[in-house]
């Protein structure tokens, strides 16, 4: 004797409406949510794993987008912190030639805290770490 494994009950399910849970046909309410299998309709395993693989590529697509777009800020953070390094030593030893005063001895000291922090020499050290490297 053969058994029609494509249409026997064990591969029938229903999906539900509300939640999108999975159930054998022969429940009339939702195991997660309670909600109506009435109008249900039926669906092959095969059906229901191709879904489940499709929803899987698509969250994965959307964690990539995400991680690059982090990895992109990253870079045009460290840029910019090299720019403001660089501007505020610049500019400090600059007011500190003509004006030799306190303010510019500052901007001289956050000059090179933040190109120190850029190098990996500070605190931020793990986080620039990989895009110097």
């Amino acid at each position: 004797m053969q058994v029609d494994t494509a249409n026997s009950e064990f591969h029938q399910l229903k999906r539900c409406p509300t939640c999108g849970s999975v159930s054998l046909n022969n429940e009339v309410e939702c195991g997660v949510c309670g909600g109506s299998l009435a109008e249900a309709s039926y669906e092959s395993m095969g059906q229901i794993e191709r879904d489940q693989a499709a929803e899987m590529a698509e969250e994965e697509r959307k964690e990539r987008r995400v991680v690059r777009r982090t990895e992109s800020l990253g870079i045009v953070a460290t840029i910019a912190l090299v720019i403001l390094g660089i501007g505020s030593l610049v500019g400090g030893i600059l007011v500190l030639g003509q004006f030799n005063n306190l303010g510019s001895l500052l901007l001289v000291l956050l000059g090179m805290i933040l190109l120190l922090e850029v190098l990996g020499v500070g605190i931020a050290r793990p986080m620039f770490r990989k895009y110097l490297s």
